[in-house]
């Protein structure tokens, strides 16, 4: 399974960012990676990292559904009670009868 963390900005040098873990996990970790697949940006913006890519843009929703759904994950495979911690963390998805993506609809 590949996993994408969320990620803020902190420096911009020669095509690269420096990110930093957004939200939730260890903060202070830094790293540096490429910038290619999503072109220019500023400081203090929220990108999505895989492997050594920034691959998006985020918007705060997006950056705590994903660090929500992490949660979710390592919570379930340390023994917590999975419908307490999914129902809480999915709230958004839960909360709603299921839909089919717009392409999919006739």
């Amino acid at each position: 399974m590949c996993i994408g963390l969320p990620m803020v900005i902190t420096d911009i040098q020669d095509g690269l960012f420096k990110v930093e873990r957004y939200g939730a996990g260890p903060q202070g970790a830094e790293r540096w990676v490429e910038a290619a697949l999503i072109g220019p940006q500023e400081i203090g913006t929220l990108v999505l990292v895989h492997v050594k890519s920034a691959i998006q843009v985020l918007d705060e929703t997006s950056a705590q559904q994903i660090n929500d759904a992490l949660e979710a994950l390592q919570a379930v495979m340390a023994g917590a009670d999975p419908t307490a911690t999914v129902d809480r963390l999915f709230a958004d998805l839960t909360a709603r009868a299921p839909e089919l993506p717009a392409h999919l609809r006739s």
